[in-house]
């Protein structure tokens, strides 16, 4: 995979200042392939894949009474463009591109969780879900995660869209009835799990924070275990408890609820309509 990007403020073109923050990128996806001519000086490419050239203009000039002057940040605007192919079940190529500036580009940097929005897609169709690794969707379960936080912590007002959405995240809960697993204490205790009697997005947090406990000790003790018997068993059980995780998550992210709090995330890392 090939990629250029070119991220500059143009303040001169030819004697003039045109004030402009300018975004270029080029990719290509497989394989491009370039032969000369010398007797024409003809260049012919071919490319075998996907290519793609985006660009945006952004203008951080604004005309005052006493004349031009450059804005102290660009328009707040984001970018998202994704390009992917399959050739099998295990054989896949994805490429997702991020563009941010002003405001935007300043909530993107602020906000821990944007590594997960990054890392994931900007949509969770079953076709993502199914293709996405366990740590893709351990990342975008934090993002939603996060933004049910968000919402109900640090909304001004929560509107009725919002409310939706928490109380969609909430129904999920039920999901976590029948989850059937052995936590694992850091001593190597293990204890059939018990879900809590809550009837919100809690109970989700609570089974997804014990499964998290229950990985890294058994983790740690397939390194740190008496023999290796035990280690080799707390390794084997590391494993199946991921695996238990992954599947909750898959679930989770499969509901309605979760489709419209990650659309809901990737506007709040954007902040959609504001600018400066």
């Amino acid at each position: 995979m090939r990629s250029l990007c070119l991220l500059l403020l143009a303040l001169t073109t030819g004697c003039g200042t045109s004030g402009n923050l300018l975004f270029l990128s080029t990719n290509t996806i497989g394989l491009r392939i370039t032969t000369s001519d010398p007797a024409s000086n003809a260049a012919p490419n071919i490319i075998i894949g996907h290519a793609s050239v985006k660009g945006v203009i952004n203008p951080v000039r604004d005309e005052t009474a006493t004349g031009t002057k450059l804005r102290e940040q660009a328009y707040s605007v984001i970018g998202i463009t994704a390009a992917g192919a399959s050739a099998s079940e295990n054989a896949r190529v994805e490429s997702n591109e991020w563009f941010a500036t002003g405001r935007a580009a300043d909530r993107l940097a602020e906000n821990p969780n944007t590594p997960s929005a990054l890392a994931g897609s900007r949509s969770l169709t079953p076709e993502v879900l199914e293709a996405a690794t366990d740590l893709e969707i351990a990342r975008t379960f934090a993002a939603v995660d996060a933004a049910y936080d968000h919402i109900l912590n640090y909304a001004v007002t929560i509107d009725s869209d919002d409310q939706e959405i928490l109380d969609g995240l909430d129904a999920t809960n039920s999901l976590v009835g029948d989850l059937q697993f052995q936590t694992f204490d850091p001593t190597a205790q293990r204890a059939p799990f018990a879900p809590t009697a809550n009837t919100d997005w809690s109970r989700v947090r609570h089974a997804r924070q014990q499964l998290q406990d229950s990985i890294v000790n058994a983790e740690n003790y397939s390194t740190n275990g008496p023999d290796d018997a035990a280690k080799a068993n707390a390794a084997d059980t590391a494993q199946a408890l991921r695996t238990v995780r992954a599947e909750l998550d898959r679930k989770i992210l499969a509901t309605d609820a979760a489709q419209a709090t990650w659309r809901r995330f990737l506007q709040i890392l954007g902040d959609e309509g504001e600018d400066n």
